[in-house]
């Protein structure tokens, strides 16, 4: 609330980070998650183009996957 920095490290596989973008960029979600998913779908898809190469951006950053399963 403070403006004060956090610094968060997450690690999981593909499939769970494909299935966390896919939800987390939904209409239904928050905008400051969409927003930040929407960047780490974009860093992800820079660096393993070959596992992301099937994801679509809609409205708004809505990123959906021809292949939900990997």
């Amino acid at each position: 609330p403070a403006g004060t920095v956090n610094n968060i490290i997450v690690s999981a596989n593909h499939r769970a980070w494909r299935y966390m973008i896919e939800a987390r960029s939904s209409a239904g979600a928050e905008e400051e998650i969409r927003d930040v998913f929407g960047l780490i779908a974009h860093q992800l898809q820079e660096r393993f183009p070959n596992i992301y190469q099937d994801m679509t951006e809609g409205k708004e950053f809505q990123a959906e996957f021809e292949f939900s399963k990997v």
